[in-house]
């Protein structure tokens, strides 16, 4: 097994789905030892520092999506339909484990092969909800965070850095998708992502914080 294969089961490998092949390259790179030794501490830290913050109650994360609803973003078929599957499948993390399952997917993210390319490619281009995405999940992050007021500040710093990363993952996303449209993984990254903004925006509007942008 090559780098670049261990690097595409990464995820279940993490999750404890481990195939021998896998276990046997462990075993064989260091490279991948330590990559998979990093990211599993991380992945604790995550664990720990969620028990310091609290989960926002069901009836935020609804009135979040109606308003998403209300705004035409999860109206087509194909984002809905994403976005159902993620929120049946995936039970909402903590906003510190938020943190760590962006940092994991952001090395794995650098670590994967892309395709060359002869020119970028714009987003807008591209046959996917992305396009819908940008403009209306930006006005919907200023309705939820223009009547909020700080309350915690510890709590306010996490958030306002979490958004910040999550930001920062997606506009990595973005440029990779542009630069390799064929790149499955990375808009599937890009899609979570953006679910992991909303969290955070749901997490910020229960407490009482502002954003970034």
């Amino acid at each position: 097994m090559l780098c670049s294969e261990f690097l595409k089961d990464f995820e279940r490998w993490m999750d404890g789905e481990r195939t021998p092949a896998s276990a046997v390259h462990l075993e064989e790179c260091a490279k991948c030892r330590q990559l998979t030794a990093e990211l599993g501490a991380i992945a604790l830290a995550g664990v720990r520092l969620a028990e310091e913050i609290p989960e926002p109650p069901e009836r935020v994360w609804t009135a979040l999506r109606a308003q998403l609803v209300s705004e035409g973003i999860i109206q087509q078929r194909g984002w809905r339909e994403w976005w159902a599957e993620r929120s049946a499948t995936f039970p909402r993390p903590a906003l510190a484990g938020a943190y760590a399952a962006v940092i994991l997917c952001a090395v794995v993210l650098s670590r994967v092969p892309t395709a060359p390319v002869q020119e970028p490619v714009a987003l807008g281009g591209l046959q996917s909800p992305v396009v819908a995405l940008q403009p209306q999940f930006g006005r919907v992050e200023q309705k939820q965070v223009a009547s909020v007021h700080g309350r915690n500040p510890a709590v306010i710093a996490k958030c306002r850095e979490g958004l910040e990363i999550v930001d920062n993952f997606i506009a990595l996303c973005e440029k990779t998708v542009r630069e390799d449209p064929r790149n499955q993984v990375a808009r599937e990254y890009l899609y979570s992502a953006y679910q992991q903004k909303a969290e955070l925006l749901a997490t910020m509007t229960e407490q009482g914080t502002g954003g970034t942008r």
